[in-house]
């Protein structure tokens, strides 16, 4: 009799986790999403200005962006990679050729900056899903239900034994692994009664958008790419954006994270999900400032001369690199303390490294699901 596996969320954790487990052919994988079951990138919405793309997002969060659909934030973010699982996933460094002008004023300004490596593979960026879940979605051991949101995890007394869907319909499981993201992973948890002192607090990185007015010669096509080069110095990392989407012509950015360094949140429910961020400590608020300024003196350069016509530094945030929101109830394998039967294998488990989450979280959900199929 094969073991039934219920993984909850489709991101990029979820793809990962699926993929692997339906290697085992003992099992038998039912991966259940909330949106929507393409799973490819979508068009545009590497770009600040149409991030928020139809069905791409959910849409109670739109001021913190969180991916919606299988292959989750990896559809929608900029597919820049650094940090731990770069061997997992297929980098590709942009060439020369692919350079737009505010990545080449970058690299002209900067000694220390580099052209971006993308999660892509012969010119087209790629998801989770993409990467992991597309080539075994027909295997006879595995389902993949879109378009289904999780409510509540069942119990056994302490044994996760399946799910409740929003519509009150029900799936049942001898194991519950939850890849719903550094958001909804802790409010599904909350929401079944898992409850621990720390549940919910989540860290991010500190960062700012510089907005850029672009010289007329500098203005490309958003059929070019958003970002081909990447500034990181001691911490401080900046991403230079060729333009920010069709909503927004004649505009650029450059995203500017101080990695070493944190943002502190929580998720909690109060009917919908809630987020809330504490200030900046002295210390994280000292280093998004220093950022800040390197990112003003490039600017003041001669290399961006010509490129950018003016720019202003917004309030937005930069960076969705929530993380660490479950580890208050999770082992080093993801198990939640006190339950049988249900674990966790997303950025929600993972303590934020000095980096981009993309790779990272990859390597966590192959960790925790090799440590799971053995």
């Amino acid at each position: 009799m094969q073991k039934r596996w219920l993984v909850v969320g489709g991101g990029t954790a979820g793809c990962v986790v699926a993929a692997r487990l339906s290697d085992v052919a003992t099992y038998h994988v039912t991966l259940v999403e909330a949106g929507d079951g393409q799973g490819g990138r979508l068009d545009g919405a590497s770009s600040l200005a149409d991030l928020a793309v139809a069905s791409g997002v959910w849409p109670s969060l739109q001021a913190y962006v969180q991916g919606r659909g299988l292959g989750g934030s990896s559809r929608v973010n900029g597919a820049v990679l650094s940090g731990d699982g770069l061997d997992l996933l297929p980098a590709d460094t942009v060439t020369d050729a692919e350079l737009g002008p505010v990545d080449r004023a970058l690299l002209a300004a900067s000694p220390d900056a580099r052209p971006a490596v993308l999660a892509r593979r012969q010119g087209r960026l790629l998801s989770a899903h993409d990467i992991y879940l597309a080539p075994v979605r027909e295997r006879t051991n595995l389902d993949v239900v879109s378009g289904a949101e999780v409510r509540a995890i069942r119990f056994d007394g302490s044994r996760a034994v399946g799910v409740t869907l929003a519509d009150g319909g029900v799936i049942d499981a001898d194991a519950v692994v939850v890849c719903a993201g550094a958001v909804h992973s802790p409010v599904l948890l909350m929401r079944s009664g898992v409850v621990a002192p720390g549940m919910g607090e989540f860290a991010d990185h500190p960062s700012r958008v510089i907005d850029l007015l672009l010289d007329r010669s500098a203005v490309v096509g958003d059929d070019r790419l958003v970002t081909g080069a990447v500034l990181r110095r001691s911490g401080t990392e900046i991403v230079p954006l060729n333009h920010v989407g069709a909503g927004a012509p004649g505009r650029g950015a450059l995203v500017v994270g101080a990695l070493r360094h944190r943002r502190r949140g929580r998720v909690t429910i109060d009917g919908d999900v809630r987020l809330s961020f504490d200030p900046l400590d002295p210390d994280d608020a000292t280093a998004l400032g220093e950022a800040v300024t390197l990112a003003v003196n490039l600017l003041d350069s001669r290399p961006f001369r010509g490129v950018v016509a003016g720019w202003r530094i917004t309030d937005a945030v930069g960076y969705f690199h929530a993380a660490g929101s479950c580890r208050a109830v999770v082992d080093t394998d993801g198990a939640v303390a006190g339950h049988e039967g249900l674990y966790v294998a997303d950025s929600s488990a993972l303590e934020l490294p000095a980096s981009g989450l993309y790779a990272p979280t990859v390597a966590l959900a192959s960790r925790v699901a090799s440590t799971l199929a053995s």
